[in-house]
Formats: C-alpha cells, structure tokens, sequence
C-alpha cells in the first residue's frame, strides 16, 4: 500500500513538473522563436538590400566602361575612360580572351606580377558553360574580392580593344572586373553587427523571459490555488497580490463570483428553511386533525375535515407559487407581446370582485386602450397578487388608476385599510414576509420578480387613509 501512495505521489510530482514546463515553453519558448525569426529576418533584408546598393553601383561603373568598349568598337574613338566630371569611386578593369581562351589583353610582359595573376585567376575561375551578354560573378583574390562581367565582340583585335570588322570576324570574350572589397566589407561589418545584436537580444530576452515566466508561474500557481479553494467551497479572501493585470482580472471576478455563489446559497437555504417552516404549520394541523379522525377522539369530525381540506388548500397555493417563482428564476426567455392592459386589468376587476362582498373593486382609466410590451402570465399574476392582497386588509374599496405618463405607464392600486408602515413597505416584497393577514409570504415577491422581468417598477406607499401599490411599466412606441 506505501509503495502505491509513493509511486502516487511521485506520479503527480511528473504530472506538476511537466505541467509546469509546457507553461514555461509557451511562456518562454514561442515568443524566443519569433524574436529570432524577425531578427533573421531583418538580416535577410539587410543583405538583400546591400547587393542592391553594390549591383547599382559597380553597374554604373561597368557600363561606363562598357561605353567606352563599345565606343572604340565602333571607331568612334575615345578620350580615357572618365571625364572631368565623372566622379571615380571604383577603377573598373577589362581584359581580352580569344576565341581559345587565351588571355590577349592585358600583355603579361607589361603587367605587375598580381595583376596578370588576377587575370589568370578570373579567366579560370570564371563560368565557361554560361557564355554571352552580361554573365556575373564573384572570385576572392588574396584577401581582396572582385566582381566581373562578360560580354561577346566579334570583329578584330586592336591592341587593347576589339574594332568591329565585317571580313572574317572573331568571337572575343571581354570581361569587366571591379574590386569590392569596400563594399563586401561593410556588408560583412553590417552582418557581424546584427548578429552581436541578435546574440544580446536574445540573451537579454532570455533573462527578462526568465524573471516574466517565474512571476507568471507564481501568478498562475496561485490563481489556481483560488480557482481549487472555490471548487472545495472554502473561500478565499482576495487582495491584489497578482504581478499580471490579466491574472489579477481573473482573480477579482472569481472572487466577486464566489461571494455571489456563497449569497445565492445563503438565500437558497433561507428559502428552502422558510419553505419547510411554512409546509410544516398546514402539516401538522393536517397529521392533528387527521389522527384525532382516525382515533376518534374527536366530536365534531365534519370541522376537522373542514380544517384539513383548508390546510391542504393552503399547501396547495404555497406550492404552486414556490413553482412558480422557482420557474421564473429558472425561465430567462419569457415571450413578450403587446398586452392590452384596460382588458386586463377589467377581466381581474370582475374576478376579484366576486371573491368578496363588501370590498368594490373600482377601475379608473384616462384612455380606453393602453398597450404595454410584456408577458401576459406574468402581468396577470402580478396584478393579481397585489389585488388579492388588497381583498385581506380593505375595508370597503379597493380603486386602480391607470394613466400615461410621458413614455411610461404608471397604475396604482390603492386599498382603505390600514395603512403600512415605512419600515414594512420595505419589507413586503421579500420572500416568506407576512404582515398581520399575510398567507404564505410568496405573492408579492412573485409580483416583485414578474415586474423586473418586464423591466418594470413596483413598489408601495402609505397614505393618510390607506395603501398604494404603484407600478410603472415602459410604454410601447
């Protein structure tokens, strides 16, 4: 058994660390990657943009040169490769090969030793399966580096130039050649330069990335810390102590979640208490009577049946509106439609005005058709519940007024008993408060939630004489 529990542990110590190092790849590794790759790639741009600069250079000299080539071609003459105004910032060269392959211009017996070896060097070097206008390249003499062009003439040679000539002509091949040793040297000093750049970004990424990913680890390690003391209900109390804004967001809504899960089951264990309490009263009246019926130990069995059809009645109503707050909460999709609200509330005067003989129920309108958005169940429910209110403390009359106000529909509902206090006008809505006549302590809160829904307004007021309960609802454009 010791060796399970130890293999155990040591199987969630694995399972911790690689955790641990997939969040430090991500965290680390990827933004690395891209880092390198831009660094790369803006090396890529830099080159690409020095040969640029070197092919637009060397190519201005290489054509003056190949001016002068075709020029003394076409016995036009010449006078020296640069003008006064030409400014020489590369000395470009040219040499002659014959047609086998012989090196006729410059002349070895006239040429310092390096430069005839630099034309030998060229000539071999050179790519002989690619013949014709405009073959380029490289070659490394020494320590120095030379870009050339080939070009074809055919006619004959003079000396140092081709001369165009109609009888018998020969094929020659020209080759232009430039030292660029500057150039490649600040490419290569360019080159080295990025790269020390890359190297100490990347160092200094690494570090930076290092200190990030163990405050981010932290950070993470504790918000999980959270998230597990809310899953085992425990709680937490939260202070800002997170190093990221992001994670401190996360932190701060899960806190605000879990007061808000620990009210609503804090109200849900009041209700399901109050519910229990007000099912037990009727109950035990229930089991009373029912036994001193089934023990004979009572005279008049006609009134505890009496008293038990109306405890189970009252049961009844008590579970019907749990099920119904119970459904509203449940329900976020009530359908809405337009409620024609003079109908209704005629078809509840007349309903409720029958439930008793000495309260009249009297309706007053300023117009004869008043439209309001909403759900017909839940309007009807909520009327109905503040005039049955109204039935259990009126002495003689109950009036409701409706009337338009503007861009919104005010009825109130008014009742001669006694008038409520401050303090109970505040506390009627809430769930299982009855006052002095109150039955389970459901329907005003039922009426509370029905006009929330509907994006309305209730609440009551005391007068001189008597109780208002005043609704306002949006009106219908």
């Amino acid at each position: 058994m010791w060796l399970l529990k130890r293999y155990g542990v040591m199987d969630l110590r694995l399972k911790k660390i690689k955790r641990q190092k997939k969040l430090k790849h991500v965290i680390f590794g990827y933004p690395l990657i891209i880092l390198i790759g831009t660094l790369c790639l803006i090396l890529v741009i830099q080159n690409f943009l020095v040969y640029q600069y070197r092919q637009k250079l060397v190519g201005v000299y290489m054509r003056e040169r190949k001016a002068v080539l075709d020029s003394y071609y076409m016995d036009q003459g010449y006078e020296g490769f640069y003008n006064e105004k030409t400014e020489v910032q590369l000395l470009v060269y040219h040499m002659v090969l014959g047609e086998k392959e012989e090196i006729l211009s410059p002349f070895k017996e006239y040429e310092e030793e390096e430069t005839w070896e630099l034309a030998e060097l060229i000539a071999q070097k050179r790519n002989k399966n690619i013949k014709g206008e405009g073959t380029q390249g490289k070659i490394k003499y020494k320590d120095q580096i030379y870009y050339y062009e080939t070009y074809l003439y055919e006619g004959r040679f003079d000396d140092f130039f081709i001369l165009k000539e109609t009888k018998n002509p020969v094929k020659y091949e020209v080759i232009l050649y430039a030292n660029i040793t500057v150039i490649e040297q600040f490419a290569n000093f360019i080159n080295r330069g990025l790269l020390c750049v890359m190297a100490l970004a990347a160092l200094l990424f690494c570090f930076l990335m290092k200190l990030t990913s163990e405050d981010i680890t932290k950070s993470f390690n504790r918000l999980k810390g959270y998230i597990e003391s809310v899953e085992r209900k425990e709680g937490f109390t939260y202070q800002k102590e997170l190093s990221f804004q992001e994670f401190d967001r996360i932190a701060r809504a899960l806190y605000q979640m879990q007061k808000r899960v620990q009210k609503a089951e804090q109200k849900q264990e009041r209700f399901f208490q109050n519910a229990s309490h007000e099912l037990r009263t009727p109950l035990m009246s229930i089991q009373g009577y029912g036994e001193g019926i089934l023990y004979d130990t009572l005279e008049d069995h006609k009134a505890a049946a009496e008293i038990i059809v109306r405890n189970s009645q009252k049961m009844s109503d008590l579970v019907e509106e749990i099920l119904f707050l119970s459904k509203m909460e449940m329900d976020n999709h009530f359908a809405f439609e337009k409620v024609e609200i003079i109908s209704l509330l005629k078809k509840l005067v007349e309903e409720y005005g029958q439930r008793s003989e000495k309260v009249q129920i009297k309706l007053s309108k300023n117009e004869e058709s008043i439209v309001l958005l909403g759900n017909h169940i839940l309007l009807e429910r909520a009327l109905g519940n503040v005039l049955s209110n109204g039935l259990r403390y009126a002495q003689s009359k109950i009036h409701i007024k409706v009337q338009e106000k503007e861009k919104q529909i005010f009825i109130s509902v008014e009742n001669d008993g006694e008038p409520i206090s401050q303090e109970e006008s505040a506390l009627i809505f809430k769930r299982f408060y009855k006052g002095k006549k109150g039955v389970s302590g459901i329907g005003l809160a039922i009426t509370k939630e029905a006009v929330i829904k509907m994006k309305g307004k209730v609440w009551a007021e005391p007068r001189e004489d008597m109780t208002q309960f005043c609704f306002l609802f949006p009106r219908l454009e």
